[in-house]
């Protein structure tokens, strides 16, 4: 079971990957993506383009250069995945690392608290932090992996528009690993 300080640790792991090779926050909209292999991107500014769309209408990813942008309310962006073909991964541990270790005793006396409910409420969702970073992964119809990183209320999660107080702050898309 993990405990708060795990999944706080979780969550910076996450969010120190992400940043990793990154240029200071006032350069980063004139830096190019993070590749770490021909099979993965990490962009965390609306002007680095992600790896060229393949010509085939057909493949889901193809409009994700325009729907990944930092600061793009996660509602949005979720129902433009979910439009193009992406579904939500769920991930086993969520509770554990959203709620807590306590999570079975906690949730069972406790159904209608929230943070026991966003697992179910978002089958995405991966590991929140109190800091405000949650990790959401998606799995698309080629076998494309996609993690995405928001910023903000997690209660406004599935509020779409300038109203939303969470956002997207940034995305690794990864090639299908599978021989």
């Amino acid at each position: 079971m993990l405990d708060r300080r795990h999944v706080l640790a979780l969550a910076l792991c996450t969010w120190l990957a992400a940043c990793a090779g990154e240029a200071p926050v006032q350069d980063r909209a004139q830096t190019a993506p993070t590749t770490s292999s021909a099979d993965q991107v990490t962009r965390m500014d609306s002007n680095a383009s992600l790896k060229p769309a393949p010509a085939d209408p057909a493949d889901a990813s193809a409009g994700l250069d325009t729907l990944l942008t930092k600061g793009t309310p996660y509602a949005d962006v979720r129902s433009g995945l979910i439009k193009g073909g992406w579904s939500p991964r769920p991930d086993a541990q969520c509770r554990a690392n959203v709620v807590g270790g306590d999570h079975e005793s906690l949730c069972a006396a406790n159904p209608e608290l929230a943070s026991c409910r966003r697992c179910a409420e978002l089958p995405e969702l991966s590991s929140s932090s109190s800091d405000g970073y949650s990790l959401m992964r998606f799995t698309g119809a080629d076998g494309r992996s996609l993690e995405l990183t928001t910023y903000g209320m997690l209660e406004d999660a599935l509020v779409p528009g300038e109203d939303s107080g969470l956002a997207l702050w940034a995305w690794t898309l990864e090639a299908d690993q599978t021989p």
